[in-house]
């Protein structure tokens, strides 16, 4: 599974040990861009998705063409350990209105109506992303992905000026060819 973020989110998942919902950054006063429009165009339904961490069964291949972004790798065992609603698609879309349709999509039941077509592995509808409820620990963090070496070379510049001298065993790295879309520049690797 997959995480996207922007460089600048880097050091505090790793300062703080994991990818946290905006409930658990907000108690522990850790600053992120906290704009509801990034969940959605509503505020209700934001705030009703605040103790949630979106990841996606496919990388988020439009959203990955932003050319500061990096992708953290989950290991897909938290979907055994965690409290977990299939989206399938985009929960930021209006089909999902209010956190009763989330918790509605809890369970091994929409787990197997997000792969409905026996034929293939892939999710429908694409993405397959998947809401974690509460926080995605450090251990459960299997790779940081960078596009290239320039790309490596920013996330360490990111990490000095935050003063993040630890390297955390997931990365980053760079990521194999073909895993990010072309930028909007028309970069690729």
């Amino acid at each position: 599974m997959y995480h996207y973020t922007p460089i600048e989110q880097v050091p505090g998942i790793i300062r703080h040990g994991g990818i946290h919902p905006r409930s658990v950054l907000r108690e522990r006063g850790i600053r992120f861009n906290d704009d509801y429009g990034r969940w959605s165009n509503r505020r209700e339904k934001a705030e009703a998705l605040v103790d949630y961490v979106a990841v996606g069964v496919l990388r988020p291949w439009g959203m990955m063409r932003e050319p500061d972004c990096v992708v953290f790798s989950i290991d897909s065992e938290v979907l055994l350990r965690a409290r977990v609603a299939f989206m399938g698609g985009w929960s930021s879309r209006d089909e999902i209105g209010n956190i009763a349709d989330v918790r509605a999509r809890e369970g091994i039941a929409s787990f197997d109506a997000m792969f409905d077509n026996p034929t293939t592995s892939w999710p429908s509808p694409v993405p397959g992303e998947v809401l974690v409820w509460g926080s995605i620990q450090e251990k459960d963090i299997t790779c940081l992905y960078v596009r290239n070496e320039q790309h490596l070379e920013e996330v360490r510049q990111v990490l000095r000026r935050n003063n993040v001298q630890r390297r955390p065993p997931y990365g980053p790295r760079i990521a194999p060819p073909g895993f990010f879309p072309p930028t909007p520049g028309g970069d690729s690797e």
